[in-house]
């Protein structure tokens, strides 16, 4: 709105709609700039925000006005851009209008050099309309924090509760209600707003385990606690790059691995609360025993110099031997006579 090339111009933006309850937070933002000539300040540039309730009155707490004039409250002085200017920042600014609900009201912005036409102002502006808008509850986790928040554009935030602060948004890890109170831009009480933090209790992650001798695959079943909570997913990591998913309690996994050797069996629970819990317990899995045999008949009928031989492959850890009927415990079995032997 206006611009600066000066002339004594000046510049007027407005909109008038009915309030509702839908539209009743008018949030705007605006950066503006004004150079100073050094004139009265009725003389100088300046910046103008109001909104005119239906009899084209001034609603209270919703007026702003910055002139030129030295040093301005709160604005920035410009460097390299001319003498006497001075600019604020993007800035958003909150109004309540939920008072004048099923009214017409008239938002007004107005912008102007100077009188005597050459010092200059001019602004950017954004805004719109809506509802109080925010979120006033929230669960925790055990050991975890919840960040709540204030709408935009107010000057102050004063929150009491379990914990305190003087932020937009609070991080808290403290369960009970907190009262947000706040102060508009321009000076006046704002809207109070209720939080509510909820503890939701955590899941305890468990399963079974069940193996087969001699065999590379495992069964896992889920025993897994809520605790008062429910529990919405479960998630496997099997310890060889292998995953699985479930959204069913009580799920068993059925897992072959491709190799004998310990694993590391992980499994995560998450509630619908989004509380997590973890479970892990190694598995050893060993490979079915694979055998060759060979033997060596006796030199001469009635003699015992007979011997046998099992080689051994899979499983894990030593072997153990048994023959029978006559052998001993070891791999072979020497000097032994005619016969069948296991």
């Amino acid at each position: 709105l206006n611009d600066k090339s000066a002339g004594g111009k000046i510049m007027k933006m407005k909109q008038t709609f009915q309030v509702t309850s839908t539209n009743n937070i008018f949030t705007f933002q605006y950066l503006a700039v004004l150079q100073s000539g050094g004139h009265p300040v009725s003389q100088q540039p300046y910046f103008l925000v109001q909104v005119l309730d239906g009899s084209s009155q001034v609603i209270p707490c919703t007026y702003y006005y910055a002139a030129a004039a030295g040093s301005i409250n709160g604005w920035t002085a410009g460097t390299g851009c001319g003498s006497g200017v001075n600019y604020k920042g993007w800035v958003t600014i909150t109004m309540d209008l939920s008072a004048y609900n099923s009214q017409n009201v008239t938002i007004e912005y107005i912008v102007s050099d100077c009188n005597q036409g050459g010092h200059w102002g001019y602004v950017y502006i954004d805004g719109q309309c809506g509802q109080l808008n925010y979120t006033n509850n929230a669960g925790i986790c055990n050991g975890q924090n919840a960040q709540l928040c204030g709408p935009p554009g107010y000057a102050t935030y004063s929150w009491a509760g379990p914990q305190t602060g003087t932020g937009q948004c609070l991080t808290t890890g403290t369960p009970g209600t907190y009262t947000l109170s706040t102060t508009s831009s321009l000076g006046c009480p704002s809207p109070t707003l209720t939080y509510t933090v909820t503890q939701s209790p955590s899941p305890t992650a468990n399963f079974s385990i069940a193996t087969q001798p001699c065999s590379l695959t495992a069964n896992f079943t889920d025993v897994s606690a809520g605790n008062g909570g429910t529990i919405s997913n479960w998630s496997w990591n099997f310890g060889d790059s292998q995953t699985a998913t479930s959204t069913t309690a009580g799920n068993v996994q059925t897992h072959t691995y491709g190799s004998a050797g310990t694993y590391n069996v992980v499994m995560t629970c998450t509630t619908t609360a989004g509380c997590v819990s973890t479970f892990s317990v190694p598995v050893t899995v060993a490979a079915s025993l694979g055998t060759t045999t060979s033997s060596t008949s006796v030199s001469c009928n009635g003699g015992n110099n007979g011997s046998a031989s099992v080689s051994t492959s899979g499983g894990s850890g030593s072997y153990t031997y048994t023959w029978s009927p006559v052998g001993g415990n070891g791999a072979t079995a020497s000097n032994i006579p005619t016969g069948t032997y296991t």
